[in-house]
């Protein structure tokens, strides 16, 4: 069990428990679902693909905003301005952890 359903499963126990009928409790566990869906899931290779990549972009990876700064095409790689981890050069993550900032 990751984090994400380990979190899932005590929200919805805390937030169940003074519920007096099963379609509120099964909404707020729609709503938990939800969050963690959007929380843990990056662009998919389809959505990088299709992306019109330009300077001024931001992203989204691990709770915080960067600007992205570079991106390997081929490995599908997205470098993130101000995420060093210790080198100068940009940090470079999957796209898979990444969501596009509005």
């Amino acid at each position: 069990m990751n984090d994400w359903e380990m979190r899932l499963r005590a929200g919805v126990q805390s937030q169940c428990a003074g519920h007096k009928d099963i379609a509120t409790a099964l909404s707020e566990l729609d709503k938990y679902r939800a969050l963690a869906n959007k929380s843990e899931t990056g662009m998919t290779h389809e959505q990088f693909d299709s992306i019109n990549w330009k300077c001024g972009m931001s992203g989204t990876y691990k709770g915080n905003t960067y600007r992205i700064a570079q991106v390997d095409f081929e490995e599908r790689l997205i470098g993130l301005d101000g995420l060093t981890l210790g080198a100068d050069a940009p940090t470079m993550v999957r796209c898979e952890n990444v969501t596009l900032a509005e």
